[in-house]
């Protein structure tokens, strides 16, 4: 093994030196075929923006050979508009002007003995109404994109979107649901999702990542459904990244918004941004809070014992996020970017609960649980750019750091058990080095290729001060992998074909008090390929296909044997021998743009081999066999498919709406009580959001959604619906804007709980879901003329086309 790991890692390392000088000599030789030409020529001039008259800065210059069309060389304009190339020979040649958001500007020009030096003087440069290698889904001031790899959902410009954290916007996301009980988010039907931020992994579980994530600080949400070889294969419904704001517009800029929800307990969030773009530099700093708590409560009965469980439950959250960041730009080719998220929250939750049997002498049992957990984790990221003469022939080295430190500390108060006291403590760190580097072998196609190497660290400590056994899991990880990406564009037809290798390594060890430790290890080697078509006979319509296998390793939870609470009656502990879950998917999807609007449609299927799946059986430690475990068992295989279908839709200037439905169909299996269950589930959803501008400055917006009845292996779950309003109105020049929002305005967002007939429980749950939200935003500075950003991570803007 050691052998087989050390190989591969030396394979990594000359591939990567290999890409690096295989730049470098392309850029050499590019620059010593152009020292053979006699260079006498200055061309010079000055961008402005032809509305406002205000100078472009950072607009790339760049110089053609006029007869072939081939790329000579360029530059970009300083803080002031100005450009100049120098050491251009003899020759007829074209200057084109292009910059993110406007058109693009040519103009020819001769250079000879007799006109060395020319100066073009003013040129205006005007906006684009259509963005390049992107299909817009909503017209002019749109929420959404649909990309050849994702859904883009702008999360500033949606009215919907002023819940006080990532969670509570997430519902209003074409695709995505969130449990209003457990926080869970799914993806497609399917909860085996890749959340990032920024493109990079996460140490925190899905469900309190969004919970901490507050929604002002969130400038985009990426629905990425086909990554590509170029992504790490994990999340079996493909991957979500939700991109925090990042401001690099020139001179000094700012943006400051606060908000409040109004229910039992107020929640208040809050949002800063300050960022200065020089010539040679960005530096920029955001800080962002959510506030507040959050009340449920629930009726469960169980037929066994005739007994109703009352149960009213607070979550107190008080999350702070910072993040500090700088761009160096060396020169024109050449750039450093480094920042830092920092991550400080608590939480304060509570749980009192009455249990009371109905036809018996049993008596009636209460229970006081209270919980406090702090999470500090900080993340470091690093990139260099390296940009070629060549247009889009780059190389990207990254490294990115991520530490978690979380603490829980929890009293378990029983009327008829003895009380205990129990403490977690968790600490996670991820490390990622990758390489990525593009190179455009012609006008129509390109080669891509990278390397990555991830390593993960945990450690989990448990400790209680009575009857449970105190324990340490320890869970490390190493991910070795490289890809390659071919692509090629071919007027109405376009496609896509890579490969990832991956080396993946676990190790596990567990410690329980009083008992034999367990220390295991896991290698494999795994191939991932991935596919995408494109055919777009006319701009009217598009049609696209995508095929990859993707991976779900199993989550911390899910392995971790440590006992974990999950109510009164239902324990978690997971299985430190599940293996992974492997995916095959196919995707297809069409566009129809239409004279207002546009429809698109997306079907898949997937065939899951070794699928992960939930195992509940009776507690065999508790005598009253009143208590379940909940565990995660692999099965052999299973089938699942997809349709989704969305209208977007504006039939007068003043009014636009767009229309979703989504349905999802597989096989759901498991054991209850050591006996298999098999059947069929179904789930399907609607939403409608509707924008009417009822002045040049106010608009009425309405959302409403519908989630069918879901049935899983432990429980059926009831239809939910709801129903919210809002008014958003600009002011000063379209710098302020003020948003009221009424949300679930009919009070019919609770829902019904029927569990598996081996269990007999019911239950009615219910939130704090009606209620008022209040946001004022304020931004001052240059709003326009954006320098160009640089190239994350993951972002992978080259393929959105």
């Amino acid at each position: 093994m050691d052998k087989k790991r050390c190989l591969f890692k030396h394979i990594a390392v000359l591939v990567f030196f290999n890409f690096y000088f295989l730049g470098l000599m392309a850029q050499n030789g590019e620059l010593q075929i152009q020292s053979e030409v006699s260079k006498i020529g200055v061309v010079q001039g000055t961008i402005i923006d032809k509305s406002g008259k205000e100078p472009v800065v950072f607009a790339t210059v760049i110089i053609k050979n006029k007869k072939d069309k081939k790329i000579l060389t360029g530059g970009m304009t300083d803080s002031k508009g100005n450009f100049k190339v120098r050491d251009l020979p003899e020759g007829e040649f074209i200057l084109e002007i292009q910059f993110i958001g406007y058109k693009t500007e040519t103009k020819e020009f001769l250079i000879s003995s007799g006109n060395k030096r020319l100066n073009f003087g003013i040129i205006s440069i005007e906006e684009s109404i259509q963005e390049l290698d992107t299909v817009k889904i909503v017209l002019e001031k749109s929420t959404i994109e649909q990309r050849v790899d994702r859904k883009v959902i702008n999360v500033g410009k949606d009215l919907m979107t002023a819940g006080a954290s990532a969670s509570e916007i997430m519902n209003n996301i074409p695709s995505v649901t969130v449990d209003s009980q457990s926080g869970n988010l799914s993806f497609r039907g399917n909860d085996n999702v890749r959340v990032m931020i920024d493109g990079k992994p996460s140490n925190l579980n899905t469900a309190q990542l969004l919970k901490q994530i507050p929604s002002t600080a969130i400038k985009k949400i990426e629905l990425i459904t086909s990554p590509s070889a170029k992504y790490n294969p994990e999340g079996m419904s493909g991957i979500i990244n939700i991109v925090l704001h990042k401001n690099n517009k020139s001179g000094l800029n700012g943006k400051f918004n606060s908000g409040l929800i109004k229910r039992a307990n107020t929640i208040f969030n809050n949002f800063a941004a300050l960022n200065y773009r020089g010539e040679k530099i960005n530096v920029y700093g955001n800080y962002s809070n959510n506030i507040g708590k959050n009340l449920f409560s629930s009726v469960i009965s169980k037929e066994i014992d005739n007994s109703t469980q009352f149960s009213a439950l607070s979550f107190g959250n008080n999350n702070h996020l910072y993040k500090i960041g700088l761009d160096y730009y060396i020169n024109d080719k050449k750039a450093v970017s480094i920042y830092t998220n920092q991550t400080v929250a608590s939480r304060e939750n509570t749980m009192l609960a009455d249990i009371i049997y109905n036809l018996n002498d049993q008596p009636n049992s209460e229970l006081d649980f209270n919980n406090n957990i702090t999470s500090f984790i900080g993340s470091y990221n690093f990139i260099y750019k390296q940009e070629f003469d060549k247009e889009g022939h780059t190389l990207d080295i990254e490294a990115d750091y991520n530490a978690l430190d979380n603490e829980e500390d929890a009293a378990n108060i029983f009327s008829l058990k003895e009380d205990f006291n129990e403490f977690i403590k968790d600490k996670r760190t991820t490390t990622i080095i990758n390489l990525d580097y593009s190179n455009p072998l012609s006008k129509t196609s390109k080669l891509e290729l990278g390397a990555e190497y991830r390593m993960r660290r945990t450690t989990n400590k448990y400790l209680n001060d009575n009857v449970l056994l105190n324990s340490e899991y320890n869970n490390d990880r190493d991910i070795l992998s490289a890809y390659g990406i071919y692509s090629k564009d071919l007027d109405k037809w376009f496609y896509q074909l890579g490969i990832r290798i991956e080396q993946y390594e676990e190790d596990t060890y567990l410690n329980k008090e009083n008992q034999p430790h367990i220390d295991f290890s896991n290698e494999i080697f795994n191939l991932f390929p991935s596919g995408a078509l494109r055919y777009n006979p006319n701009d009217k319509n598009s049609y696209r296909l995508n095929v990859s296998r993707r991976v779900d390793r199993p989550r911390l939870d899910q392995l971790n044997p440590i006992r974990q609470f999950a109510n009164l009656r239902f324990r978690l502990i997971g299985n430190p021998y599940l293996k992974l879950q492997f995916t095959n998917s196919i995707e297809l999807n069409y566009i129809k743009q239409i004279k207002k609007g546009s429809i698109n449609t997306n079907v898949f299927y997937r065939k899951t081999k070794n699928e992960i799946a939930r195992n509940v059986f009776l507690d065999p430690n508790d005598s009253s066999g009143d208590e379940y475990i909940i565990s995660y068992l692999n099965y052999d295989a299973n089938n699942s498919f997809g349709l989704e279908m969305s209208l977007n839709y504006k039939p007068v200037s003043w009014w636009n709406f767009n229309a979703g439905f989504d349905l999802y169909s597989t096989k759901i299996q498991g054991t209850i009580d050591d006996e298999l269950f098999e059947g069929d589930r179904t789930v399907f959803n609607f939403r409608f959001n509707s924008n009417v501008n009822i002045t040049k400055s106010l608009t009425l917006s309405a959302f409403m959604l519908y989630q069918g009845p879901d049935q899983r292996l432990q429980s059926k779950k009831g239809e939910v619906y709801f129903v919210n309003l809002g008014l958003s109105q600009t002011f000063l020049n379209k710098n302020a804007t003020a948003n009221l929002n009424f949300n679930n305005l009919f009070r019919s967002l609770n829902f019904d709980l029927e569990t598996h007939e081996a269990l007999g429980v019911y239950g009615r749950f219910k939130g704090e879901s009606n209620f008022v939200s209040m946001n004022f935003s304020y931004r001052f500075g240059n709003r326009k003329n954006k320098g160009v950003s640089r190239k994350k991570r993951d972002k992978k803007e080259s393929d959105s086309r």
